[in-house]
C-alpha cells in the first residue's frame, strides 16, 4: 500500500466513525509533533477540525497552489508513518 493509500484508508475509517459516533480519541497513533509545524497545522485544521481549503489559506497565508502541495506532502508524511506503524505491528505478531 502507497503511503497515500495508506493515509486514504484511514481517513475513510476516520469519518466513518465520526459519523457513527464512535469514539476516535485514539485514532491518530501519531504525534502532530512528530509532523513539520506546516504540516501538522494543516492536518489539524483541514482534517480534524473540517476547515475548507479557502479558510486553510487565509489562516496559514497560502495561495492555492501552495496549499496542494502542502496537502499532497501532509498525506504521504502521515502516510508513511501509518504504514511504518502497520509493519511493526506485522513483525511483532
Amino acid at each position: 500500500m502507497t503511503n497515500k493509500e495508506a493515509f486514504r484508508s484511514r481517513m475513510t475509517k476516520y469519518m466513518r466513525c465520526l459519523s457513527t459516533g464512535i469514539s476516535t480519541e485514539y485514532f491518530w497513533p501519531i504525534e502532530l509533533d512528530s509532523l513539520e509545524p506546516q504540516h501538522a497545522a494543516l492536518f489539524s485544521y483541514h482534517y480534524l477540525k473540517g476547515m475548507d481549503w479557502k479558510l486553510c489559506c487565509t489562516k496559514m497565508g497560502l495561495t492555492q497552489p501552495e496549499f496542494i502541495k502542502l496537502l499532497e506532502e501532509t498525506q504521504e508524511k502521515i502516510g508513511a508513518i501509518l504504514n511504518r506503524i502497520d509493519h511493526e505491528i506485522q513483525r511483532i505478531r
